[in-house]
């Protein structure tokens, strides 16, 4: 469904590490079509942690400076790590972590910051423990989205070569719907 009316708030977003920003874009095209300017950010190497402030370059952006009022950040990943780190020091913008959660230096605790977590039960990169063990490095108003079934190559759309418990048991498409819409949601806590 196309939106009529663009918003004020925008989304800038950390790939994976070494993985394409195109296998992106069919989230931040569903953002875009409910009205928020997206942008995938492109880092050094395909590694979000060598340029951490990538973020800056979407606010710089000469559609941005006119249209976007406030940020939301996002990554997968190690692309969510960066987005955590850029958080940190940028504390006025919101932040949605997909398949990931903050390096143990990191803490945004204490941080008044809206911060969704959203992560699969399948998934062998990024596991539940490492989603229990960051929550104290998140704040307590953390929002954690559990996708039953869900895994960690279908936060994007690239080759899914996982297998045993490590393979997703819910469909790509179930999943993209549970995240584009926290991420939705989170977009619209801004508005």
């Amino acid at each position: 469904m196309q939106s009529t009316t663009r918003k004020s708030v925008c989304f800038a977003f950390y790939p994976g590490g070494f993985v394409s920003p195109y296998a992106y874009a069919p989230y931040t095209r569903a953002l875009a079509e409910a009205g928020y300017i997206s942008f995938i950010l492109k880092v050094p190497l395909g590694f979000a942690l060598l340029e951490i402030d990538a973020a800056d370059d979407a606010k710089k952006d000469s559609y941005a400076t006119v249209h976007c009022s406030a940020f939301v950040v996002g990554g997968h990943s190690v692309g969510g790590v960066a987005a955590v780190d850029y958080v940190a020091d940028h504390p006025d913008n919101g932040l949605v972590s997909l398949a990931s959660y903050p390096q143990d230096s990191t803490s945004i605790a204490n941080s008044s910051t809206i911060v969704s977590s959203i992560y699969g039960t399948n998934d062998c990169q990024t596991t539940l423990a490492d989603i229990d063990e960051s929550t104290d490095n998140l704040p307590a108003t953390t929002t954690y989205v559990e996708i039953t079934g869900g895994n960690h190559p279908q936060f994007g759309w690239y080759t899914d070569s996982t297998t045993d418990e490590c393979a997703a048991t819910i469909s790509h498409s179930n999943q993209a719907d549970i995240f584009i819409n926290e991420t939705l949601r989170v977009l619209g806590l801004f508005e």
